[in-house]
């Protein structure tokens, strides 16, 4: 506060201002530079000139201003680019600031220049329509009129046809005359689809008194084909009763067989699948169980018999993966972990030497 107010009992001294001639003449001059309409002057007058404005002697008192430091002179094209520099940066930092949009601020610095361009038209004219003879009309009056036509008469003569009443009249007979072709043209199309569709309808009546009577031969093929397609169904049914509820493998091969007679395959192959998985299971277990009762001697009695049962586990086991994987409805208690466990234990077991 104490600043404040001694700044408003003291007020700065400003040093004095040039006169308003001398700031608009160094104006234009430091435009006609920058342009490059006038040349630069001379380092060494300008420091000469800058020395004459210095006053000589300062005012005493509070207020007196110390005398202005001598600053080497600039050179007025590196001035140049600099300020212009310096005006980018501002302008992108005011840019960045205020405009959100990149297009809106390119349209608010863009400056076009464009030099002065007189435009120099031809002025219309009104042109009158040319004479008009009595009892003959216009047209006659025009074409009578064979001799040479200077300038003047040869634009009003165009102006008048592009323009005229004339040059409408010829219009709105050509275009007359090309609607009227062309509704003839429909016209008579028109008439020929009609003698067409006729001749058409025509034949179409005869062909249907032709083939009124016409017996259909083919309707004991059709219930043929409808008893077929009964039968398949039938059979489908079947086979899919039988795949969840039989646990023997004599009804379930008779029901896919008469399936695959049927055709079932070609409406239902996943069910012919699952059917054949599981009949080809329980003959596996029905095999390897019948195998794990056989005496050791008799089940082994050489090797390739030890192979071959040793194959019938891993087949048996395959089978069982692609049951759970297709999940096959198995009966309950049907101990395949358990006969899988007592084969694998038995196919390990050697030959009595007895028996050897």
């Amino acid at each position: 506060q104490e600043l404040v107010r001694q700044s408003w009992v003291e007020p700065p001294s400003e040093p004095p201002k040039p006169p308003r001639a001398e700031r608009g003449a160094a104006s234009r001059r430091k435009w006609l530079i920058e342009h490059g309409l006038m040349d630069p002057p001379d380092p060494a007058e300008e420091v000469e000139v800058e020395v004459a404005k210095v006053p000589t002697s300062a005012p005493k008192g509070k207020g007196a201003a110390a005398a202005p430091v001598e600053e080497p002179p600039e050179d007025p094209a590196a001035k140049a680019e600099r300020e212009a520099e310096e005006l980018k940066a501002a302008l992108e930092r005011e840019e960045q600031r205020i405009h959100a949009n990149v297009r809106i601020a390119e349209f608010v610095h863009m400056h076009t220049k464009v030099p002065p361009v007189l435009d120099v038209e031809d002025p219309y004219v009104i042109v009158p329509d040319p004479p008009e003879h009595a009892h003959r009309g216009l047209a006659a009056s025009q074409s009578e009129d064979d001799g040479p036509l200077d300038a003047e008469d040869a634009a009003e003569e165009a102006a008048r046809r592009a323009l005229g009443m004339l040059g409408l009249q010829e219009l709105r007979k050509a275009e007359l005359e090309e609607s009227s072709a062309r509704w003839e043209s429909t016209f008579a199309e028109m008439e020929a689809a009609k003698e067409r569709n006729k001749t058409l309808l025509e034949e179409l009546n005869k062909w249907r008194e032709e083939n009124a009577d016409m017996k259909m031969h083919f309707m004991e093929e059709r219930e043929a084909l409808s008893q077929s397609l009964l039968v398949r169904l039938n059979k489908q049914a079947v086979l899919k009763d039988r795949l969840e509820l039989s646990s023997e493998t004599a009804p379930l091969q008779q029901a896919l067989q008469e399936a695959e007679e049927s055709g079932v395959g070609t409406w239902d192959s996943d069910l012919m699948e699952k059917a054949g998985i599981k009949l080809n299971l329980l003959e596996a277990i029905a095999s390897l169980k019948a195998s794990t009762e056989t005496p050791i001697e008799e089940l082994f009695p050489d090797s390739a018999a030890r192979e071959a049962f040793i194959k019938s586990i891993a087949d048996m086991k395959d089978l069982c993966k692609q049951a759970y994987e297709r999940k096959v409805p198995l009966p309950e208690g049907l101990g395949e972990e358990e006969l899988l466990a007592q084969a694998t234990a038995l196919s390990q077991e050697p030959v009595p030497e007895s028996a050897a």
